[in-house]
């Protein structure tokens, strides 16, 4: 079992491989697990004070030996008597060793640990939202099944970069020197803005972003794989396939801007395929059309959802659809017709 006692002498690295090994999976099990870990690693610092190496440097120094003309050296004992010359062939072995055990120990922080060591994750789990206020005050409202990866280091020195996996709402701060603010997305996508709100979806499918005041500047890869920037004005969305198509439109002006935030759902002629595939990365379910052509069914209106049983209730009632469960696999079929 992981305990923030075990995750402290982890920290402190005086846990064993095996301990290692069972920490590594427990935080690939669900998001709620990383943020604890950042909790407790945000508390350990504080206690312990760390220092940061210059990797750079030091690689640099390290290289710098590697490629001097070897020498004879000798080892320093407690007494001259046991002064005695090391071989050039033993210091060359010893040499690189270290060489292959720096490599080793470089590639595994650069795979393991890179995002550990640079970013603070905040994390919500399926069907949760949480609201977060970053360092320059700016706001984020994180929707269910999304993770926000916000710098350790130089937030806010020369810029605000952040990056979003999953579905946020950003209010953004104007800096007094007019820092800009980056949002980043697994598919390639920039939301670049000054100071605005504006929301962001990073899913599987698709990366889309809906502007609802001020001006966001969109840089993303089209199908031809060239860089392409877009302004977007307030009402603006813009949503990007995973091939990189690009579809543009206009948010009707009495429609609730990112409506999740108060559990609304807004459907606008959404295709049932849409809206089964918004359910399984919000809420974590599973959902299976008994019937394909089930799919092409389009839902309109807006409704009010607490739970992933309200929303899923509303949809088979408005479309006219059984639900039957199966731990967390929904299966909706046509009503069949009444003899």
């Amino acid at each position: 079992m992981v305990t923030k006692e075990l995750m402290q002498a982890y920290f402190a690295g005086q846990v064993t491989p095996l301990q290692r090994k069972m920490i590594a999976d427990w935080l690939k099990q669900q998001p709620a697990n990383r943020e604890l870990y950042f909790r407790w690693l945000e508390e350990w610092e504080r206690r312990v004070p760390q220092y940061a190496p210059d990797i750079d440097q030091a690689l640099g120094r390290f290289r710098h030996r590697i490629d001097q003309p070897q020498t004879v050296v000798t080892e320093q004992y407690e007494s001259d008597l046991f002064r005695q010359p090391v071989p050039i062939g033993r210091q060359s072995r010893r040499t690189w060793l270290w060489a292959a055990a720096a490599s080793v120990l470089l590639g595994v922080m650069g795979y393991a640990g890179q995002d550990l060591v640079r970013y603070k994750v905040y994390a919500t789990d399926f069907g949760q939202t949480r609201v977060l206020k970053l360092p320059d005050s700016s706001v984020v409202t994180l929707n269910g099944h999304s993770e926000l990866y916000i710098p350790r280091f130089g937030f806010g020195e020369s810029t605000r970069r952040v990056r979003l996996e999953g579905e946020a709402v950003f209010d953004v701060r104007h800096t007094v020197t007019h820092q800009r603010f980056l949002v980043e997305t697994p598919h390639g996508v920039e939301v670049e803005v000054l100071g605005t709100e504006f929301s962001v979806t990073a899913r599987r499918q698709a990366t889309k972003v809906a502007l609802n005041r001020g001006k966001v500047q969109l840089s993303y890869l089209s199908l031809n794989a060239q860089r392409q920037q877009l302004m977007m004005k307030p009402g603006d969305y813009v949503t990007l396939s995973e091939q990189g198509e690009l579809t543009q439109g206009r948010n009707a002006p009495n429609e609730p801007f990112a409506a999740w935030r108060s559990h609304q759902f807004v459907f606008d002629n959404t295709p049932l395929r849409e809206i089964v595939d918004m359910v399984r990365e919000t809420y974590g379910l599973t959902v299976r059309l008994a019937d394909t052509s089930l799919a092409d069914r389009t839902l309109s209106g807006t409704y009010k959802a607490r739970t992933s049983n309200d929303l899923i209730r509303a949809i088979a009632e408005v479309l006219e659809l059984q639900v039957s469960r199966s731990g967390k696999t929904l299966t909706l079929s046509a009503i069949p017709p009444k003899l």
